[in-house]
C-alpha cells in the first residue's frame, strides 16, 4: 500500500506542472463559454430574455418594420411617400431648417460627415467693406466737430538712451527687443484735449434724439482715436520758413499698419473701417497712440517726463541734491571737529589731517573720479567706470551704479507706505511723479469716464545745430467712412478715415545744441601752430581734448582717454591684466575729428577803450570745412563771440560733474545730480 501511495505521489510530483496547466485550461474554457459565448447578461423585453446582441434584431423585426409599413401605407393613401429627415434631402424652406441658410442634401445625418458642408464656400474669410455692398437704409449722419487741442508745451532732453537694436513690432514691443546705448536728442510736444465735449458731440451725431430710432447706434457714438499728428518747420537763412512737415513716429512704437497714418478708405487694409475701429479701440493701442513711450534713459542724470513735469522734476531734484550735499558738508565739518579734538587729546591726527582724510572718504563715497588735465588724452574730467571696451554698442545692458553716495536711493519712495511705521512724507520730487501718474493712461482708469486727456508725441530726428517750431493735432476715426452714410453737408469727408482737430498754436523755437565744438585758444607765430580744444558729446557726457594744429592739418583726431577706476567698484573684476600685475581699464576711444582744415592765421588790430582808444594785436584763424568756403575764427577766449564763449562755459561746468555708470534698462525715476543740457543756439563753424 505504501508503495502504491509512493508511486502516486511520485507521479504527481513529476507531472504537477502539466496537471496545473490542464486545470487552468479547463477553467479558462468554462469562463469563455459561460461569460462570453453564453453571456449571463440578458435584457427582459416583451416577457422574454434577450442577449445584448439579439434584442436589436427582435426590435427591428417585430416593431420598427411594422411602424415603417404603417407609415408607408399611410403615405400611399395620402398620395405622398414618407422620407426620413435623417437621411433624405431637406429643402431650405422646410421649417425644421430654421436657422440654416442652405438645404441639407443628405439630411441631418449628412451633418455628421462634415459639420460645415452647409456653409457657402464662396464667401471669403474677410472681405473689405465696400460702399456698394452696404445697405444704407437712407441713413444720413452729420459728422461731429473734433474741436481743438489746448495748453501745448514742449521740452527737449539730451542724454544717452537705450535705443531698440531691432524693429519694434506688435509681437515684440520696445521692452522685449534688444537695445543699444546711443546719444539722443528727444523733443516732446504735449497738449490737452476736452474728451467730455467730444464724447457729447459724437453721441448727438450717431445716437442722439434727433435721429430716427433705427439709425441710432451706440457703437458709433463712442469716439475712437486714430492718430496724433506732429509737424515741424525750421527757419531758413533768408528769414522765411520751411514748409510744415510730418514727424515720423518714434522707434518705440511698432512698425505696423495699426499705427500707420491712413486717411483714405481706399488705403485701408482688409476689414475696412469697422475692423480698424475694433483694433484702434484696444487699450494698449490707444495708449500707444495718445501717450507713446519715450526711450529709457541710460544716463543717470536724466529722466524722461512730459514737458509739463520735466522742468519741475529738474528743479526739485536739484533742491534735494543740494540738501544732500549740505548734509555731507555738515557731516565732514563734524568729523573734522572730532578729529581735531582727538588729535589734541590723544596725540593723533591734526585738525588739518583729519579734515583731509574725511573729505577724501566722502569723495570716494560719491564715486568721483580724479580729474586729469594735459594734452590730448588727459583732458577729460573723470571717466565712466563700467566701460570695458572701445565700442559703445558693447555696453548694452550694463548695470546702474551707485556712484554718487546713494543719491539715487533718496528717490526710491513708495507712496503706499506714507505714514506707515514712521515713513517720511512724500518729498516735492515724489509729488512730481505722483502728478505724472495722475495723467497717465492705465488699465486702472476707465477711459470712458475721463473728461480730459493729456497726449504727446516725440521727435528724435532733429539735426544738431538747427532750430525747430512744432504744432500738433489729434485725429479721431470716422466710423462711417466709405459706408455712404454721411450727410450731404459733410460729403467731402465721406471717404476720409480720420477726422482731425484743429492744429495747436505753434510752439516757441527749440534749438538743438551741437554735439561737437572747437575752441581756438592760442597761436604761436614761431611754430606756426594753433592750440585748439575740441569738445564732443559722447555716450551722454561732454569730453574734450587739446590739439596742436599746423596749416593743412585737420582739427581733431580719435583719442584714447585713460579711465580711472575705484578698486572697490563691483566692476573691478572686468579689468584686464597689464604688465606688472596691475589691473587697468580699457581706454575709451573718442573721435574728436571735426572735418575742419586749419589753413593759417592772420594778424588783426583791434581798438579798445572809450575816449582813449588803444590798439591791440589779435589773431584770426583761417579754416575751411571740407575744403570749401574759407572762414575766419577769432583766437583767444576774450575774442570769441558771446554764444561760443557761453557754450564753452556750459561745457566746462558739465565736465566737473562725476561720470557714472549707465542706469539699468527699465529703472524708474532719476538717480543722479543736476540735469545736463548742451549749449544752445547755432554756432556757425564752431559747432558740428
Amino acid at each position: 500500500m505504501q508503495n502504491i501511495l509512493a508511486k502516486i505521489g511520485a507521479f504527481f510530483e513529476a507531472h504537477v506542472e502539466k496537471i496545473v496547466l490542464i486545470i487552468a485550461g479547463i477553467l479558462g474554457l468554462w469562463l469563455l463559454m459561460v461569460f462570453v459565448v453564453m453571456s449571463p447578461n440578458s435584457v427582459s423585453y416583451d416577457n422574454t430574455s434577450f442577449s445584448p446582441g439579439s434584442i436589436d434584431t427582435y426590435v427591428y423585426e417585430k416593431k420598427a418594420r411594422f411602424v415603417q409599413d404603417e407609415l408607408n401605407q399611410s403615405s400611399t393613401a395620402s398620395g405622398t411617400t414618407y422620407s426620413s429627415k435623417l437621411t433624405s434631402p431637406i429643402d431650405v424652406t422646410d421649417p425644421v431648417l430654421d436657422g440654416f441658410k442652405t438645404s441639407l442634401p443628405e439630411g441631418f445625418m449628412g451633418l455628421l460627415s462634415c459639420s460645415i458642408n452647409h456653409i457657402d464656400s464662396g464667401v471669403s474669410r474677410v472681405r473689405p467693406v465696400n460702399e456698394t455692398e452696404i445697405k444704407a437704409d437712407g441713413r444720413q449722419y452729420a459728422l461731429p466737430y473734433v474741436g481743438r487741442v489746448t495748453q501745448v508745451q514742449i521740452g527737449h532732453i539730451r542724454a544717452a538712451a537705450y535705443m531698440p537694436f531691432e524693429v519694434v513690432t506688435d509681437e515684440s514691443d520696445y521692452q522685449s527687443v534688444d537695445h543699444e546705448v546711443n546719444d539722443v536728442d528727444l523733443v516732446t510736444v504735449q497738449a490737452r484735449y476736452d474728451l467730455a465735449s467730444l464724447r457729447a458731440r459724437f453721441y448727438d451725431s450717431f445716437s442722439g434724439g434727433s435721429l430716427n430710432a433705427e439709425w441710432r447706434d451706440e457703437r458709433l457714438a463712442k469716439p475712437v482715436f486714430a492718430a496724433v499728428n506732429l509737424q515741424r518747420r525750421e527757419p531758413l537763412p533768408d528769414t522765411t520758413w520751411s514748409p510744415w512737415a510730418d514727424v515720423r513716429h518714434i522707434a518705440t512704437l511698432p512698425r505696423s499698419e495699426t499705427y500707420s497714418l491712413i486717411e483714405n478708405v481706399s488705403d485701408l487694409p482688409a476689414g475696412g473701417v469697422r475692423l480698424r475701429m475694433i483694433r484702434l479701440n484696444e487699450e494698449a493701442v490707444r495708449t500707444n497712440i495718445l501717450q507713446p513711450p519715450a526711450y529709457e534713459m541710460a544716463s543717470t542724470y536724466e529722466e524722461w517726463l512730459p514737458p509739463e513735469f520735466h522742468g519741475k522734476y529738474v528743479i526739485e531734484r536739484q533742491k534735494e541734491i543740494s540738501q544732500k550735499r549740505r548734509e555731507e558738508r555738515e557731516s565732514e565739518r563734524k568729523q573734522r571737529d572730532t578729529g581735531s579734538t582727538r588729535g589734541r587729546t590723544r596725540g593723533g591726527l591734526t585738525s588739518q589731517q583729519g579734515g583731509r582724510n574725511s573729505a577724501m572718504g566722502t569723495e570716494g563715497r560719491r564715486g568721483r573720479r580724479g580729474s586729469t588735465s594735459g594734452n590730448d588724452r588727459n583732458s577729460m574730467s573723470g571717466a565712466r567706470n563700467s566701460r570695458t571696451g572701445n565700442d559703445r554698442n558693447s555696453r548694452r545692458g550694463v548695470r546702474g551704479g551707485n556712484a554718487r553716495g546713494g543719491v539715487e536711493d533718496m528717490y526710491a519712495y513708495d507712496a503706499s507706505m506714507q505714514g506707515v511705521g514712521g515713513m517720511q512724507k512724500a518729498s516735492p520730487l515724489d509729488a512730481v511723479f505722483q502728478a505724472f501718474e495722475e495723467i497717465r493712461l492705465s488699465p486702472m482708469k476707465d477711459f470712458d469716464r475721463l473728461d480730459e486727456i493729456v497726449f504727446w508725441a516725440h521727435d528724435d530726428s532733429m539735426e544738431p545745430g538747427k532750430q525747430y517750431q512744432y504744432r500738433i493735432r489729434l485725429g479721431v476715426l470716422n466710423p462711417v467712412a466709405g459706408l455712404g452714410q454721411v450727410s450731404q453737408k459733410d460729403s467731402d469727408f465721406k471717404d476720409q478715415v480720420i477726422l482731425w482737430s484743429d492744429f495747436s498754436t505753434q510752439t516757441e523755437l527749440v534749438g538743438i545744441p551741437q554735439r561737437l565744438y572747437f575752441f581756438a585758444n592760442t597761436f604761436q607765430e614761431v611754430s606756426n601752430a594753433a592750440s585748439i580744444e575740441v569738445a564732443k558729446f559722447d555716450d551722454g557726457y561732454w569730453r574734450s581734448s587739446i590739439f596742436s594744429v599746423k596749416p593743412g592739418e585737420v582739427i581733431g583726431r580719435p583719442v584714447e582717454i585713460e579711465l580711472e577706476e575705484d578698486k572697490n567698484d563691483p566692476m573691478y573684476s572686468s579689468r584686464q591684466m597689464r604688465p606688472g600685475g596691475l589691473f587697468e581699464p580699457e581706454p575709451l576711444l573718442v573721435d574728436f575729428t571735426t572735418n575742419v582744415v586749419f589753413v593759417g592765421a592772420e594778424k588783426v588790430n583791434k581798438w579798445l577803450g572809450g575816449k582813449n582808444l588803444r590798439s591791440q594785436v589779435a589773431y584770426h584763424m583761417l579754416c575751411s570745412v571740407n575744403g570749401q568756403d574759407l572762414q575766419r575764427v577769432p583766437i583767444g577766449a576774450k575774442n570769441w563771440p558771446r554764444d561760443l564763449f557761453s557754450a564753452y562755459g556750459v561745457i566746462k561746468k558739465l565736465q566737473k560733474e562725476p561720470i557714472e555708470d549707465y542706469r539699468s534698462f527699465g529703472s524708474s525715476r532719476a538717480s543722479s545730480e543736476s540735469s545736463r543740457y548742451g549749449a544752445g543756439g547755432n554756432m556757425d563753424i564752431y559747432g558740428y
